[in-house]
């Protein structure tokens, strides 16, 4: 079965099996995430380095869609769950050349996790 989550900009259609760490609104996020990626979120939570005093807020910057990841690596796709410039992000956690962030519909208000490229987020004044 398919489930189809609209995010901003974005839909995302994804297979019913559960992910490692991702949620919209609380719950599971259906995924297909591979050992490899699950291996490669573990190590991150290790070695992160998570926001210590509150969330920052974020916006996408540069051209074109910004990918989410399941882990912290490019081959960990989330498969047609992307943010586009202008839209803002939560920053989570940092982990070499990625960030852990949450993105809110701001229409629908559901929320989804994932990792993103560092270099696209671009410090907001508005806080969270």
């Amino acid at each position: 079965m398919k489930h189809m989550v609209a995010l901003g900009a974005i839909l995302a259609v994804t297979s019913a099996s559960p992910s490692f760490g991702q949620s919209v609104n609380g719950k599971p996020w259906p995924a297909q995430q591979s050992a490899q990626c699950a291996a490669i979120n573990d190590e991150a939570a290790k070695d992160s380095v998570p926001d210590e005093l509150a969330p920052s807020s974020y916006v996408v910057s540069g051209v074109g869609r910004l990918q989410f990841l399941y882990a912290p690596a490019e081959e960990c796709e989330m498969k047609g769950v992307f943010v586009i410039p202008g839209d803002a992000l939560t920053r989570l956690d940092d982990y070499a050349d990625f960030t852990s962030v949450a993105y809110v519909n701001p229409k629908t208000g559901e929320r989804v996790e994932g990792w993103v490229e560092r270099r696209r987020l671009e410090k907001s004044a508005k806080r969270p």
